[in-house]
């Protein structure tokens, strides 16, 4: 097995791995990136897809509804836990800037909110059979809830108070095709996922190198 180069960290453009033909091979630094994240975005995909679970059946279930309130909370957090360990294992002393954690958090996520989308789109298109919408329309239809919706002014959909209701758009949900469900979710996660990258990615950045334990 070929040792790797003194003078060569982790967290340099490359790093060498063994092969069992004693050669060694550079890989890229974004190469390295998308490998871990491409294994981390599994697992923030299952938590997405409990998530949009919990979403549902919190419409009719208060404990559900706080499952997924809590998911929302835990999940950047989760991000953050991940890109940590990244660090650890490719950077465990040497410098690690800001754009390498930025991007692992930022595939990371790109990929599960990827796994996401499909698990929307296949739902809606064989499992749903209109119970989203139904429940929706069933919670929306509630007097109880009409009159709160009114009393936060939530009632009507342009803020002019006039036109369509929430009651009609949900409605109009109705032809919604799974498709467009699933570019929802894909679309929701792009829009936030640069912003929680580079929170992460600060947290993460380390601009000095450990000093070797004696």
């Amino acid at each position: 097995m070929v040792a790797r180069p003194k003078n060569k960290s982790y967290d340099q453009d490359t790093f060498y791995m063994a092969t069992n033909k004693s050669s060694t091979t550079p890989i890229s630094s974004f190469t390295q990136t998308n490998a871990f994240a491409m294994q981390h975005g599994i697992i923030l995909g299952l938590i997405l897809i409990i998530l949009l679970g919990t979403l549902i059946a919190g419409l009719t279930n208060s404990t559900a509804s706080l499952i997924s309130t809590i998911l929302i909370v835990v999940y950047p957090i989760i991000v953050g836990r991940l890109t940590f360990g990244f660090r650890k294992i490719v950077a465990p002393t040497d410098r690690f800037p800001l754009f390498k954690g930025f991007s692992h958090a930022l595939f990371s996520m790109l990929y599960a909110s990827i796994w996401a989308a499909i698990a929307t789109y296949f739902y809606m298109r064989f499992f749903d059979n209109g119970h989203f919408v139904n429940t929706l329309l069933t919670s929306v239809s509630n007097p109880r809830m009409q009159e709160l919706l009114k009393a936060n002014e939530l009632w009507f959909v342009s803020q002019t108070h006039s036109g369509p209701t929430i009651l009609d758009s949900v409605r109009q949900m109705q032809n919604i095709p799974p498709a467009t469900y699933a570019e929802t979710v894909l679309y929701m996660n792009i829009l936030l996922t640069p912003i929680t990258s580079l929170i992460i990615g600060l947290c993460a950045m380390r601009n000095y190198t450990i000093p070797a334990q004696r």
